[in-house]
């Protein structure tokens, strides 16, 4: 925090996706890390 970082390739792509509508499931969003992408 403070400091600007460039956005990782991933997260590019995520908000990629997610400026398209589409949902987290999709697998547009396998993307992220894994231990972001954290369900059950």
């Amino acid at each position: 925090m403070g400091s600007v970082q460039r956005e990782p390739p991933w997260h590019r792509r995520v908000m990629g996706c997610w400026r398209a509508g589409r949902k987290l499931s999709d697998p547009c969003f396998q993307a992220l890390p894994a231990k972001q992408h954290d369900q059950g």
